[in-house]
């Protein structure tokens, strides 16, 4: 599969805003971590789930607007599985779920800026970052392309200055 969406299926999810979760009607066809991205006005918030196979996927309400499509995508390791349009709506009736914790192990470094835009970190490995740190600030992914150890601001003018703190996920 690419890793680009050809075609998106259509699933409605019900948010009880009392419920850390919200189980989704997708079938999970194995057991172990999961990816889920989900974007919001061009953004994407990407978070790692445990799913267990033959049973519906929960992910975190929080990455979720009510009464809005979504874009998710779902990931095993760097496989794309799944592309789908999420449809919201706000439900107090909705069941409550809680998130499966994930069987990720966070791992962080601090790193001396460079003082440019783009840095190597020969420590991540390739893995996935989840956050970097710098001047007070956290920056997700939204603000930053990881390329294996490098990575490259997407905001104009921004540079590795200071101190700069990643975390990162161990699968």
């Amino acid at each position: 599969m690419s890793c680009e969406c050809q075609s998106y299926n259509c699933v409605e999810a019900f948010i009880n805003p009392c419920s850390d979760g919200v189980r989704l009607n997708i079938t999970s066809t194995y057991s172990g971590n999961m990816v889920v991205r989900v974007w919001m006005n061009g953004f994407v918030t990407t978070v790692g789930i445990s799913v267990i196979q033959g049973q519906k996927i929960i992910i975190p309400t929080s990455i979720l607007n009510e009464h809005y499509i979504h874009e998710m995508r779902l990931y095993s390791d760097d496989d794309l599985l799944g592309c789908y349009q999420l449809k919201t709506t706000l439900d107090f009736n909705s069941p409550t779920y809680p998130v499966p914790e994930i069987e990720y192990q966070m791992n962080g470094k601090e790193y001396t800026g460079n003082d440019t835009d783009t840095q190597t970190f020969s420590e991540i490995d390739g893995k996935e970052l989840l956050t970097i740190s710098m001047g007070g600030q956290d920056y997700t992914s939204d603000f930053w392309v990881q390329t294996g150890d490098s990575v490259t601001w997407s905001l104009p003018g921004m540079t590795f200055t200071g101190t700069i703190v990643l975390n990162w996920i161990n699968a």
